[in-house]
């Protein structure tokens, strides 16, 4: 299965100092689940994987163009893997549930190809 990666990628209310460790965190933890569902045998998705266009680039793309991209991947994907809440992925979830597709909480969940 193409499975999509959801969970928070931003610091939302950290001390400005801390919020580059707290990133770190997050796309290291979506990294993991990734290589987690490639052992499973499914193909995953992982939006944080942006991480790098965001240290790469020389302007500040705004916040809602990377919802428009991330949404575009959504329609291929058929399940999502819910890592934790945060505004992305319960927007992302919330598109998963209206169309229907399985959503994946626990790496238990995730059945074996």
């Amino acid at each position: 299965m193409r499975i999509y990666v959801a969970g928070p990628y931003n610091p939302r209310g950290a001390d400005t100092h801390d919020a580059a460790r707290i990133v770190n965190h997050n796309v290291q933890r979506a990294i993991k689940t990734g290589i987690e569902l490639i052992k499973k045998g499914h193909n995953p998705y992982i939006p944080h994987l942006t991480h790098y266009i965001h240290i790469e680039s020389d302007i500040a793309f705004p916040e809602e163009r990377w919802y428009e991209m991330d949404n575009e991947w959504i329609e291929y994907c058929e399940a999502l893997f819910y890592i934790a809440p945060s505004k992305g992925a319960d927007m992302e979830l919330e598109r998963f549930k209206k169309q229907g597709k399985p959503i994946y909480y626990s790496l238990k969940e995730v059945p074996v190809k």
